[in-house]
C-alpha cells in the first residue's frame, strides 16, 4: 500500500492538474469561436488583429467555430451593395383595411 503522505500527495496534483485544464480549456480561442467571433489569420499564419497593412490581393483564412475558410482582401470579394428598397404599395382604400404603417 501507498503511504498517507504519497497517496495525499498525488490527489493533491491531480486536483491541480484538473484545475489547470479547466482554466486553459475555458480561456480557449475555440471557446471564443463557439460565442460567434472569428479569427483570422494572413498568408504566413499570423493572426491578423486590423485591416490596415492588409494590401487588396492579400490572402487570408478565416476560422469559424465549425470550419476554416480562405478568402482575399479587396474589392472582388465585397458583396454587391443592396438595391434600394421598393416602397411598398398603399392598401387600397376600397378593401375596408386601415393603412398598417
Amino acid at each position: 500500500q501507498m503511504p498517507a503522505l504519497t497517496k495525499a500527495v498525488i490527489e493533491r496534483n491531480q486536483a491541480l492538474f484538473n484545475q489547470s485544464n479547466r482554466l486553459l480549456e475555458a480561456n480557449s480561442y475555440a471557446r471564443v469561436l463557439e460565442r460567434g467571433f472569428a479569427l483570422v489569420r494572413d498568408d504566413k499564419g499570423q493572426a491578423v488583429k486590423k485591416r490596415d497593412g492588409l494590401a487588396d490581393g492579400t490572402k487570408i483564412a478565416i476560422t469559424f467555430a465549425d470550419d476554416t475558410v480562405q478568402a482575399v482582401i479587396g474589392d472582388a470579394g465585397k458583396t454587391p451593395a443592396k438595391p434600394a428598397a421598393k416602397p411598398r404599395p398603399k392598401a387600397d382604400k376600397d378593401s375596408g383595411q386601415s393603412e398598417l404603417f
